[in-house]
C-alpha cells in the first residue's frame, strides 16, 4: 500500500511538471496565431474604415464576429464606443481584457495601444497611415513570435517532463 501511494505521488509530480511545460509551449504556440488575427483584424478595419467609410464602432462590431479572443477586443471596443466613451479610453480598457485574456506580449500590447492613441481621431487618409504602420509593426511581431514558437514551444514540453523526472529522481 505504502509503494502504491509513492508511485501515485511520483506520478502526480510528473504530470503537474508536465502540464506547467506544456501551459508555457502553448503560449508560444498561441501568440503567432493571435498576432496573425490581430493582423487580419487591422487590415479589415483599414478596409471598413477608408474604402467603405464605415464608422468606427460598426466596423469594431463588424470585426468581433470574426475570432474569439481578438474578436471579444473588438466587441469591448465597440460597445464601449457606443456607449459614448472616447475611442481612445474604449481601446485602452479593451486592451486591458485582451492583455489578461491572450498570450500576447507587452510589445505586442504596445504596437496595439500607439493605434489606440489615434484610431476614430483624424481623417480617412490619416486614419488609413496609422492603420499601414500598426499593421506593419503586427506583422513583425508575428514574423518573431513564430520564430519564437519554433524555437521554444518543444523546448518547454520536454523541459516540463524531464524536470518532473528528475524531482522524482531527487525525491527517490
Amino acid at each position: 500500500m505504502h509503494n502504491i501511494a509513492n508511485i501515485l505521488c511520483y506520478a502526480l509530480i510528473i504530470y503537474g511538471s508536465s502540464m506547467m511545460g506544456f501551459t508555457i509551449a502553448r503560449n508560444y504556440a498561441e501568440r503567432p496565431r493571435q498576432l496573425q488575427a490581430l493582423l487580419t483584424g487591422v487590415q479589415i478595419l483599414l478596409t471598413e474604415i477608408v474604402y467603405a467609410a464605415t464608422p468606427l464602432s460598426e466596423a469594431l462590431q463588424n470585426l468581433s464576429r470574426s475570432c474569439d479572443t481578438i474578436g471579444a477586443f473588438f466587441s469591448r471596443v465597440a460597445q464601449e464606443i457606443d456607449n459614448l466613451k472616447p475611442a481612445r479610453i474604449a481601446w485602452e480598457e479593451g486592451l486591458e481584457q485582451l492583455q489578461a485574456a491572450s498570450a500576447l506580449l507587452a510589445p505586442d500590447i504596445e504596437a496595439l495601444r500607439a493605434l489606440g492613441d489615434v484610431i476614430g481621431t483624424s481623417d480617412r487618409e490619416d486614419q488609413q497611415r496609422h492603420l499601414l504602420l500598426a499593421s506593419r509593426r503586427i506583422e513583425g511581431l508575428h514574423q518573431s513570435a513564430v520564430n519564437e514558437a519554433a524555437k521554444n514551444e518543444r523546448l518547454w514540453r520536454y523541459l516540463g517532463v524531464l524536470a518532473g523526472i528528475v524531482a522524482v529522481i531527487i525525491i527517490f
